[in-house]
């Protein structure tokens, strides 16, 4: 991520070179998949997209957010999925990665400062126990 699209008052929308905060800025590693579809959009676009974004307007210039936001929920609520939004993304990446590799390790793929941040808002909190289930056997066999 080196950049983002914002709305400056008589200029219009414009890439700021920067993510959303000017310390934000990341190298991410991507999946096959995603490494893949992004190869595909960039050919699939490179003579209508002069702003080199990944996901640029219908007419090839730089996407609205707000328009972004606005099909967004049009379509997801089509499909019955109105809970789901991009931030649910986010959210259940940090709680995969936590229970996988731990907190350290997600709070460093969403690039937070502190994994506290990671803790209180993109990780699902659990209210399970263990599974203790062979050790627990033992209460259940007789000593006769």
């Amino acid at each position: 991520m080196n950049g983002t699209i914002v709305y400056m008052p008589k200029q219009g929308l414009t890439i700021q070179e920067h993510p959303k905060g000017a310390h934000s800025r990341q190298r991410y590693f991507l999946p096959a998949f995603a490494v893949e579809m992004l190869l595909r959009r960039q050919i699939g676009q490179l003579e209508a997209n002069p702003w080199d974004v990944v996901f640029p307007s219908a007419v090839g210039s730089l996407r609205d957010p707000n328009n972004f936001r606005k099909q967004w929920r049009s379509a997801r609520d089509e499909l019955g999925f109105e809970w789901v939004t991009p931030h649910t993304f986010r959210k259940r990446v940090g709680t995969l990665l936590e229970a996988s590799s731990g907190m350290a390790v997600a709070s460093a793929q969403l690039g937070h400062s502190s994994e506290n941040v990671t803790r209180k808002h993109y990780v699902r909190k659990t209210h399970e126990a263990p599974d203790n289930t062979t050790l627990l056997e033992a209460f259940g066999q007789s000593t006769e």
